[in-house]
């Protein structure tokens, strides 16, 4: 079923596409669903070196970061702006600490040591993308599906609910900046959107939160 979305409206505007993912494509249906809404082409578990697979869910995170490097340099030769997206898969399990890699946990809970680990990963991903031709030019956006259940006060945990937002551009966000008012998932389309000056046709329930605010989401 075809959808509008980011990837739709970015390829209309000359853009190049890609999705990254650490296992099989075919988890969840996913490579069908994003073929069908705007992705060209499909990074997954079968494109990446078979010694680094050490799951069900296919090689750690710093192998997918590392091994899309080389993808979006090939894209930035077309001299044509691309969207990237990655969809990392070390935060669940089974939890399995990398070996034979500069990272070291100082914490004895696994799941501890995970946050520790994904965290480095993402720092690995920017510091090989910085020295890269396509870096001062690039949006970085760090975001996720969910958080976690952290002392629940309720019978739903609102800590659940709690995810990042977090927006990077070096040469591109020349005052960084704090936003405190309430936003959702639905919301980062019309904000990425107002940030690349695009126009286009907002067909979702979202806003742009950086000129306009909500008093309250669902």
């Amino acid at each position: 079923q075809p959808h509008a979305g980011m990837a739709k409206i970015l390829t209309q505007n000359n853009y190049q596409t890609i999705f990254f993912c650490t296992h099989d494509a075919q988890f969840d249906n996913m490579g069908g669903f994003l073929s069908s809404n705007g992705f060209a082409k499909i990074v997954s578990e079968k494109d990446y070196p078979a010694e680094e697979v050490l799951s069900t869910l296919g090689v750690p995170d710093h192998v997918m970061f590392e091994e899309s490097i080389a993808y979006l340099n090939e894209l930035h030769g077309n001299a044509k702006p691309f969207l990237a997206v990655m969809l990392t898969g070390s935060n669940h399990g089974p939890l399995i600490i990398p070996e034979n890699i500069p990272f070291k946990s100082d914490k004895v809970n696994i799941k501890e040591q995970m946050i520790q680990y994904s965290d480095w990963a993402v720092g690995r991903l920017l510091d090989l993308a910085e020295r890269q031709e396509w870096f001062d030019s690039t949006l970085f956006v760090i975001t996720g599906d969910h958080g976690a259940i952290v002392s629940p006060v309720y019978d739903m945990a609102l800590s659940y609910h709690h995810i990042p937002f977090i927006i990077y551009g070096a040469s591109i966000i020349k005052m960084p900046k704090k936003f405190d008012n309430v936003g959702g998932q639905i919301d980062m389309f019309p904000t990425l959107m107002g940030l690349l000056g695009i126009e286009y046709v907002n067909n979702t329930f979202g806003i742009d939160l950086i000129s306009e605010k909500r008093p309250f989401i669902y």
